[in-house]
């Protein structure tokens, strides 16, 4: 019996391409990587690139994502720019 082939992590190289991936603005992502508590797992290379694997940036979003679509990682969830409340939930 064969063992499946391991298929490496896919390394993102730059803002552009961890942006695209993100689906957020450079400045976005710029603040969630420099945020104190949790921040977005960037890394820099010799050369000063930022660089991410695939696999973390889509564990990071895991944390800060909702029934409802994204939320800021800063914002409390009591926001309600963030959270509808339950009229807007039940449709009324």
């Amino acid at each position: 019996m064969r063992a499946p082939p391991i298929v490496a992590d896919p390394w993102l190289v730059g803002w552009k391409s961890i942006v695209e991936h993100m689906e957020a603005s450079e400045k976005t992502c710029r603040r969630w990587a420099e945020q104190a508590f949790d921040p977005l797992p960037v890394m820099e290379d010799a050369m000063g690139k930022p660089i991410a694997q695939a696999s973390a940036l889509d564990a990071w979003i895991g944390r800060h994502v909702t029934p409802w679509g994204r939320k800021k990682p800063e914002e409390s969830k009591t926001d309600s720019r963030w959270f509808p409340s339950a009229e807007t939930i039940d449709g009324e």
